[in-house]
């Protein structure tokens, strides 16, 4: 039985595993081997299948062309050794093909080398790509300072460029400006570990966002907290904003004055998924943190939070119900290793943004995540930093505590009057704690708990039970607090 064309292009499309590229990529060259029938059908639907020439530096652009026909190519070279004649001729190879007359024909660029050899890719890309589809270029950081793309970067227009990353790479406002401008059909753009030497101000990436009407991934990160606008160039919150309808996820790392700058200047009503890094301050003031967020369509929906601490970072991830598809999600981290400062400046970023989440029910409290170190906790903080966390939770109703947390928390509460104990966590109706049996002193304090909040409230006593971890359910870079119980809960408190 022979096979007709089209139920074969169906199984070629499938071949290799449809989550790894790089098999696919490499896979079809395999097909067209196996029968002079299978190669003229691979060759006769080279947008079916996606056929592209995967062009690493290690045969030269002559070598290549001599065997196959004329496709897209991708140059790929990441996380490979530099060093020695290998890497001079590979480099060589390359520089060869972004000067040379196929140039039109590359697809992709993506690149991982030291800033010294992107000082010699860089004159190759001073030309129009009109073929480039995605852009990836990062400088190891086997230097002390990241190269400059100049002006002429990628000179004239880039009009299938949909995918552009930037990763410890300075680039000049000016050219920034003029590359996104003239790339006004990217849909995800990242700017990451940008160096001091290569500000961009928020007003340059407001100009360039505004002109990308599909952009639906950004991000933003800086590698040093002195990436802070100017005080004197700052404007008032402008009365109408750049309105960025495609945007759904937005990272963002630096410090919290350039955000407040950036998002005072945008809206970006479909956003699903927000990401934020700060680095460390005395005192975070973000309310147009505040104001963009509540102009989002989707985020009021969530109801679980999950607080995470570790040796270097303190972070708050807000989520919808584990059954919503794509139901997205809020983090935000602030980034330092002094667990008092930590425990403050979260408490500082829950009171800005909390009131917008208003159906806010659970929240776990954890600090001893698979692969993550925890803090070290200071034995002279006192009862009021554990306390004031919990203030701004005033509509939780489950609330679960990791082992070394529940510590703190029942010392903290052991510390302070009646009065002040009705006023943690009012709408509180279970209370699950990590090896209960094991916190022994602690037991006591969560008992004057509920006794207190019994004696006030009959009629909605707090329910103290066992919380069982499950330490497999770990999504991304942000713990969603889905640690489960297997325990049932009584009807009978401690």
């Amino acid at each position: 039985m022979i096979l007709p064309e089209n139920t074969l292009i169906e199984i070629f499309c499938f071949y290799g595993p449809y989550w790894d590229w790089y098999s696919r990529i490499r896979g079809w060259p395999t097909l067209v081997h196996v029968c002079q029938r299978w190669r003229s059908i691979v060759f006769a639907s080279p947008r079916r299948l996606g056929l592209q020439l995967m062009f690493t530096g290690r045969r030269t652009i002559t070598e290549m062309l001599d065997i196959w026909p004329r496709l897209p190519i991708m140059i790929y070279v990441w996380q490979k050794p530099w060093d020695g004649a290998d890497g001079t001729s590979r480099l060589d190879n390359i520089v060869a093909l972004l000067d040379s007359e196929h140039h039109d024909r590359i697809c992709e660029i993506t690149l991982d080398v030291p800033p010294s050899l992107c000082e010699r890719i860089t004159p190759a890309m001073q030309k129009p790509f009109p073929e480039l589809r995605k852009f990836l270029m990062h400088a190891s950081p086997h230097g002390n300072r990241a190269p400059i793309l100049f002006n002429s970067f990628l000179s004239g227009p880039a009009p299938h460029l949909h995918l552009l990353g930037l990763y410890c790479i300075q680039v000049p406002s000016l050219a920034t400006q003029e590359l996104l401008l003239s790339s006004n059909n990217l849909v995800d753009l990242s700017l990451v570990d940008i160096p001091h030497s290569g500000y961009i101000s928020p007003n340059v990436v407001v100009t360039c966002l505004s002109a990308l009407p599909r952009l639906k991934r950004l991000w933003l990160g800086f590698q040093s907290p002195r990436s802070r606008p100017d005080p004197q160039s700052r404007r008032p919150p402008p009365f109408t904003r750049s309105v960025l309808p495609a945007l759904a996820s937005l990272k963002f790392h630096g410090a919290y004055e350039y955000l407040e700058e950036l998002v005072a200047q945008i809206d970006a009503p479909r956003l699903n998924n927000l990401t934020i890094y700060f680095f460390m301050d005395l005192m975070f003031d973000v309310p147009q943190l505040h104001r963009f967020i509540s102009h989002l369509e989707k985020p009021k929906r969530y109801n679980q939070a999950t607080v995470h601490f570790s040796q270097v970072n303190a972070t708050m991830t807000l989520s919808s119900p584990t059954s919503m598809v794509d139901s997205g999600h809020f983090s935000f981290a602030i980034l330092c290793r002094e667990s008092d400062w930590l425990l403050s400046s979260m408490t500082q970023l829950c009171r800005a943004i909390l009131p917008l989440f208003p159906s806010l029910e659970r929240l776990n409290i954890v600090d001893d995540v698979l692969g993550f170190t925890p803090p070290h906790w200071k034995d002279d903080m006192g009862s009021t930093p554990w306390l004031e966390l919990l203030d701004p939770f005033v509509a939780v109703k489950n609330l679960y505590l990791a082992r070394e947390v529940a510590l703190r928390v029942g010392r903290a509460l052991q510390e302070v009057e009646r009065e002040r104990l009705l006023e943690v966590l009012p709408s509180l109706q279970y209370l699950l704690l990590e090896e209960l049996h094991a916190l022994g002193p602690v037991q006591e304090a969560i008992g004057k708990f509920v006794g207190a909040r019994q004696l006030s409230d009959s009629d909605r006593p707090v329910v103290v039970d066992n919380w069982e971890m499950d330490e497999h359910d770990w999504t991304g870079s942000s713990f969603r607090g889905r640690r489960l119980f297997t325990s049932h809960l009584n009807n009978t408190s401690l």
